[in-house]
């Protein structure tokens, strides 16, 4: 039984990586980015975080309540391993990029990064994906490349530090 679990998660994270891939491979403006993706409102949800370290099989997990502002940022109510609330406000360097996409903000995301766009059919209706690779020599000394994925909210993003670090946040629920 174990190893048809281990099979199970090896196939589900290898098919997710395949996923997050083909974006980058469907080049997109700013422009034409910005203008299809949906309005983004406010939302509480729970979310799950995965971080993986390069040449190592430990995969640290996270998870909790989460709560994005439009105005105010993102707070991460974490519930496991330990409790802790974390709070990102505009000048945090991953919630500018982040707050830059739900706000539509054209000009900063056009001046940093080249984008991945498309939109695919599933049985669950339209689940649109976007890629980010930075321009911006300041942000690439730090990230390699965010890739976001969602419906009418932002389902999933994935964010691949330089020195190999891989952090995953899914979100779940939501009111």
């Amino acid at each position: 039984m174990k190893i048809l679990c281990k099979l199970l998660l090896i196939f589900l994270l290898s098919t997710a990586r395949v996923f997050a891939a083909d974006v980058f491979s469907s080049p997109s403006t700013a422009r034409d980015v910005m203008e299809s993706l949906p309005e983004f409102k406010n939302i509480q949800c729970k979310f799950i975080q995965t971080k993986t370290m390069p040449n190592s099989q430990v995969v640290l997990k996270s998870g909790g309540d989460f709560v994005f502002n439009k105005d105010k940022g993102v707070i991460f109510y974490t519930k496991y391993p330990v409790v802790m609330t974390t709070s990102y406000n505009r000048n945090e360097r991953i919630n500018k990029i982040i707050s830059a996409v739900i706000n539509k903000n054209y000009n900063y995301l056009n001046k940093n990064f080249k984008f991945y766009y498309r939109i695919s059919e599933t049985d669950k209706g339209k689940i649109w994906e976007l890629g980010l690779i930075p321009v911006n020599s300041q942000i690439k000394s730090y990230i390699k490349s965010i890739y976001l994925s969602g419906n009418i909210r932002i389902k999933q993003i994935e964010i691949k530090s330089v020195d190999g670090v891989v952090t995953k946040i899914n979100f779940k629920g939501g009111k």
